[in-house]
């Protein structure tokens, strides 16, 4: 009872402290409007590296583990959005000016930057806002309050999911490798544009297959034994994928394992998680190199800068943003929910055996692409891409008052996923979401519904397959 008074407090001050910044910041806002120069770009860089420790400081303040998805969200927030900020605050680097170099002299414009540092402020200080207030409710994150780990149903999942995961692995590696060996001899952009390369429909439903029931079984809580040669597999496949180019998403995946083993009863220490991020930063400039099929030795930048400075390049999703959100072909709003429309036609595609042609930038359904094609025409047709961020979808959308109240939404959405849970299917449905919810901080956030499809799909055929064994009294826990 003590506990949970001092734990009330503790969420009551936190709560009084950030809405207080929120208040002071939007009447800062409001001087602007009316004003010029209230704020220099400095300040707001400044500003923007506060407002994250604070929100890292009160989180944990208020109960959040360090292997809970809220604080995952939030690494992959600094080092998507906020690790140029944090370099440049220290002197290391100038991100404006090494990565703003596409030859269009506004991106150097200090309101690009100052419009920039406030649409991140904004939705730092209202996506915490609402995991201040949901702080209470997150003590029994991830389990199953309800549901026998010894039931008929777990044990049956257990077991059909282990067979099956293995079944579809050595499909799946021969996918990671078949892809591996297309960006190795074609180059990494040969897995873009219109003759990218399409793997056979097997292929590609092993991975989903191989994903799913991997999920499946580490939340049915096996015997160790078992549940450590999965996760060791799993892992291998992931470090597979890694070298076809696709640093982020396998990226995002890893970090998905420290809920897990939060999960499965083992909590991991802050030591340990700064170690995995230094090890992610470490990695990827080299994937970087590899998959554009340089020799790292050649380099003029050394190792340590490229480190340093090949990071936090989401923030410039947004910039282009607030550059282009006027030259739009289409109107602003529908481009928040284009990759369900880019998925619609990827399945009429398939099913029907047609090909849907893009011939025109105002059929691009997803801001991510007519972005790029806005930014660099000739690289776009080349397969290049300048990828997105949730931020940007929102300021598309709905402006600033849009990236304040859709960031509190998203991390409603967020965080009622990831409470204490009656249905293993919810429990499932939020382990394989992580991936896409950290990287939607590099992507539309609709794509987590994308990516959570076929595994859903998957996931309710192999209930039906339950219920049908149910049916059919069988008793010993398997049918295959």
């Amino acid at each position: 009872m003590i506990g949970n008074l001092k734990m009330l407090k503790k969420i009551f001050v936190c709560l009084f402290v950030h809405i207080s910044i929120i208040v002071g910041f939007l009447l800062c806002l409001f001087i602007e409007y009316y004003t010029t120069n209230f704020f220099s770009s400095a300040l707001l860089l400044n500003l923007s590296i506060y407002v994250y420790v604070w929100i890292c400081y009160s989180a944990h303040l208020i109960g959040y583990k360090y292997s809970h998805p809220y604080f995952l969200f939030l690494y992959a927030f600094l080092g998507f959005i906020l690790w140029n900020n944090v370099t440049t605050f220290v002197g290391i680097t100038n991100y404006w000016d090494g990565y703003f170099s596409l030859g269009e002299e506004y991106y150097r414009k200090e309101y690009v930057h100052n419009q920039t540092y406030v649409a991140v402020i904004l939705s730092m200080l209202f996506f915490h806002l609402i995991a201040i207030v949901m702080g209470g409710e997150q003590k029994t994150f991830l389990s199953l309050k309800s549901i026998s780990y010894s039931s008929n149903k777990i044990r049956f999942f257990q077991n059909n999911s282990y067979t099956l995961y293995w079944i579809f692995y050595p499909l799946y590696v021969i996918y990671i490798l078949y892809l591996v060996y297309y960006v190795m001899t074609l180059g990494y952009m040969s897995l873009f544009g219109e003759d990218s390369f399409k793997p056979p429909l097997i292929l590609g439903l092993a991975d989903d297959c191989a994903r799913t029931f991997f999920w499946i079984y580490v939340l049915t809580k096996p015997p160790k034994d078992k549940l450590r040669k999965v996760i060791l597999s799993y892992g291998i496949l992931l470090c597979l994928a890694l070298l076809k180019g696709g640093r982020g998403a396998v990226f995002c995946e890893f970090l998905a394992f420290l809920p897990l083993f939060e999960y499965l009863g083992k909590e991991i220490p802050l030591k340990k998680i700064i170690l995995i991020g230094s090890a992610i930063l470490i990695l990827s400039p080299i994937i970087f190199y590899i998959r554009l099929g340089q020799d790292i030795s050649e380099r003029d930048e050394s190792i340590l800068k490229a480190i340093v400075s090949q990071q936090g390049v989401s923030i410039a999703t947004v910039s282009a943003a607030i550059v282009h959100e006027n030259d739009l072909p289409r109107c602003n709003q529908v481009y928040l929910w284009g990759p369900l429309v880019e998925f619609k036609d990827y399945l009429f595609e398939r099913l029907s055996g047609s090909n849907v042609q893009l011939t025109s930038p105002e059929k691009l359904p997803k801001l991510s692409q007519i972005m790029s094609f806005l930014v660099d025409r000739k690289a776009y047709y080349n397969g290049w891409g300048f990828g997105s961020s949730y931020i940007a979808e929102f300021y598309i959308f709905g402006g600033f008052i849009g990236v304040a109240l859709l960031s509190l939404a998203f991390m409603v959405f967020l965080l009622r996923m990831f409470q204490e849970r009656e249905s293993f299917f919810i429990l499932f449905f939020s382990f394989i979401s992580i991936k896409a919810i950290v990287f939607s901080l590099r992507d539309n956030p609709f794509a987590i519904i994308v990516s959570s499809f076929f595994p859903i799909i998957i996931y309710f055929c192999f209930y039906l397959y339950y219920n049908i064994c149910e049916h059919e009294n069988i008793n010993n826990h398997t049918c295959l």
